[in-house]
């Protein structure tokens, strides 16, 4: 079955509670190498300690698949509406949620010579 090709909005958070210190750090240069690395990860926002907010066309299981040898056996990932959340955030946190990443990406292309559609 196919992927929904939806950009859809993902909130992370893993248990550290049980971790030492350099596991801790560990986890968290991965998670940062992933989040950039990862084809499937078109923008991601990390303002929060150990929360991250991850915008994906791929479904909460294919990505918390590539999560488990990151984050261990303690995490969570849930798609959320960023039209039906609420907090106390810097602007630039809610600016991230609905700014067009993939827009942008494009227009880059090509030194900007492509039309953003």
């Amino acid at each position: 079955m196919a992927e929904d090709q939806t950009i859809k909005v993902y909130i992370v958070n893993f248990d550290a509670t049980e971790i030492t210190q350099p596991q801790l750090y560990f986890r968290l240069g991965s998670m940062n190498q992933f989040c950039v690395g990862d084809p499937d990860v078109i923008a991601y926002w990390n303002y929060i300690p150990l929360l991250y907010m991850l915008k994906s066309r791929q479904s909460a299981a294919t990505l918390a698949r590539k999560l488990v040898p990151i984050l261990g056996d303690r995490f969570l990932i849930a798609a959320i509406d960023p039209f039906n959340i609420d907090g106390q955030m810097l602007p630039a946190a809610w600016d991230w949620l609905y700014f067009d990443h993939e827009a942008a990406a494009k227009s880059k292309l090509l030194g900007g010579m492509l039309p953003a559609s």
